[in-house]
């Protein structure tokens, strides 16, 4: 010690042992500090790793956040934000909100289901629903956003609930209101669908007329429309005043576009093109376009057709056949000459006969008076070698025995508006009350009313005319003849009334046969006025013949719904009429 200072001697330490790693400790060193522990601290969920979820600052476990049938203390809870979604209008574009389904309890939410309750007719779908597969789990504190759309479409208001069904053991069933209005879109539509032209020979020239119709709610802008196809030469587009808005026809239904398409072969074939339609926003609308290169050949069985002897008040019927026997169709148009006799009549006024199959021509002679009745039936065809036939039709009416009466009644009617809406959907009806109330129409075109008459309904060859033939009538009283403009639905178009009504047709059908569909009257009540009843004007003539004696009213219709009628007495056997 001799050598050392007294300093060195104070604050000499002696030496540290070295430090030693074994493996456990330096493992238990490694994963102390690895930054995959589920234990680790975090602030969100991304800084844990994949099966862990971040709760209260430490990663833990997502199966340690399950739920545990026997601990009651620990529960899911739903909380839904909005439980009412007002989608606002919607026009010819989706809308899109959502919905935050949060789980404000102490273990995972698992949402078992979700349904909109209008199905496969509602007007809104579930965006996120279709691409996630049940059950879909929330752990506490996390939310589900789960997006929703309002689709475009018929106008109108259309409401629907989203239920979703969770494990939150106090609300296993949750709602979310949805509503929109809808503005509705544009849908273009051609009538017909596509334009056969037939057989048409080299060097010669056909027409036909395409109508342009915008069945939607809202106006669309037709902007281009142009000939395609290999034998698009063959056929002729008028010029158009392009781009023109074509406003929908449930609005104006007078809205149309009429394009008339004209086919010139140079020869003789089968030539195909199509029309291309373009509007604004909309897919092209194409309409095929065809010809044939054989032509169909008429065959009608007579040249002529006598009724003979037929008593006024009664009638007589005929038929004959018009055959096709050749390679094409054949386009029939049947009609009685102006000079005709009115008490004439032939259906169908016109038809298409496949190749090879015919077609029957039916008519009819009621006389109304006593005497010869006589007129010519013309057929007119697409067979290049036969444009028209005739067929002579004769008859004698013969009179009534003495005392007895017949009264014929003819209705004629015409709309103010010639639209598609109102041609399609217009009805005016004939109608015959007998003195106890008993009708005869439409509905009831035979009836038997006893001493009151044998009453008969027929319709008529004549675009919007009626005939009633009332005839052995033995006991006095008044009679009412009346004219209904009215529209019993009978020819409702029921796509378009389920696309006002943002349903399927299916349940319209239900509803109207009182079947398990519900739908507000009122809504129902106001698309069947705009269809079948808010239409144009109308007016008539009632022709009134007495044992052939003509007396002729005036009818006025100013709109459907409305009626006018005449008095029609027998008093001491004979019949008289009057307003």
């Amino acid at each position: 010690m001799s050598g050392l200072t007294p300093w060195r001697l104070r604050h000499a330490r002696p030496s540290p042992p070295a430090l030693r790693f074994t493996p456990a400790l330096l493992a238990l060193t490694l994963t102390a500090c690895s930054s995959d522990d589920p234990t680790s601290s975090c602030a969100g969920d991304s800084d844990c790793k994949s099966g862990a979820l971040c709760q209260s600052g430490t990663c833990l476990a997502a199966t340690a956040l399950a739920c545990v049938d026997t601990d009651t203390s620990r529960t899911p809870a739903i909380s839904v934000q909005p439980t009412t979604l007002e989608f606002g209008d919607v026009g010819t574009t989706q809308v899109t909100r959502s919905v935050e389904v949060r789980n404000v309890g102490a273990c995972t939410l698992r949402i078992g289901s979700w349904v909109l309750e209008a199905r496969a007719e509602s007007r809104f779908r579930c965006l996120t629903c279709e691409s996630v597969t049940p059950p879909v789990e929330v752990p506490p504190g996390r939310a589900w956003v789960v997006e929703l759309a309002a689709l475009p479409g018929a106008p109108g208001n259309f409401v629907d609930t989203l239920t979703l069904r969770s494990s939150d053991p106090t609300h296993e069933y949750t709602t979310v209101a949805l509503s929109m209005r809808s503005l509705g879109e544009p849908e273009l539509l051609a009538s017909p669908e596509l334009l056969d032209f037939g057989f048409v020979s080299g060097g010669s020239a056909s027409s036909r007329t395409l109508t342009l119709l915008n069945n939607g709610g809202v106006a669309l802008e037709v902007t281009r429309v142009r000939l395609e196809g290999s034998d698009a030469s063959d056929f002729d587009l008028p010029s158009l005043a392009l781009p023109t808005t074509l406003q929908s026809a449930r609005l104006d239904p007078s809205a149309k576009l009429e394009i008339a398409i004209g086919y010139s072969p140079v020869v003789t074939g089968a030539h195909s093109a199509q029309l291309s339609v373009e509007a604004r926003d909309l897919p092209t609308l194409t309409v095929p376009l065809s010809s044939h290169s054989e032509p169909p050949e008429v065959d009608v069985a007579t040249q002529s057709v006598d009724f003979g002897r037929v008593r006024v008040g009664r009638e007589a019927l005929r038929s004959f056949a018009v055959q096709n026997t050749g390679r094409t169709a054949l386009a029939l148009g049947v009609a009685l000459l102006a000079s005709a006799s009115r008490d004439l009549s032939a259906s169908p006024v016109e038809a298409t006969v496949a190749p090879g199959s015919f077609t029957e021509i039916r008519l009819r002679y009621a006389p109304t008076t006593a005497g010869g009745a006589s007129g010519e039936l013309v057929i007119t065809t697409n067979d290049p070698d036969e444009r028209e036939l005739r067929v002579a039709l004769t008859g004698v009416g013969e009179a009534p025995p003495p005392g007895d009466e017949v009264v014929t009644l003819d209705l004629t009617f015409r709309t103010d508006s010639n639209s598609l809406l109102d041609t399609d959907l217009r009805d005016v009806d004939l109608l015959l009350d007998s003195p106890l109330g008993r009708v005869c129409s439409e509905s009831e075109r035979s009836p038997d009313w006893g001493p009151e008459g044998q009453p008969r309904w027929t319709g008529s060859s004549a675009a919007g005319s009626e005939r009633i033939v009332l005839a052995g009538a033995t006991q006095d009283g008044e009679y009412t003849i009346s004219a209904q403009y009215i529209e019993d639905c009978s020819s409702l178009p029921t796509q378009l009334a389920a696309r006002l009504l943002g349903i399927g047709s299916h349940e319209l059908t239900e509803y109207f046969s009182d079947g398990d569909v519900t739908l507000d009257a009122n809504r129902v009540a106001g698309v069947v006025s705009s269809l079948c009843v808010n239409r144009s004007a109308g007016s008539g003539t009632l022709d009134v013949r007495i044992n052939g004696a003509l007396n002729t009213f005036p009818l006025s219709l100013p709109a459907k719904g409305s009626t006018d009628s005449v008095r029609l007495i027998r008093a001491d056997g004979r019949f008289r009429v009057t307003r």
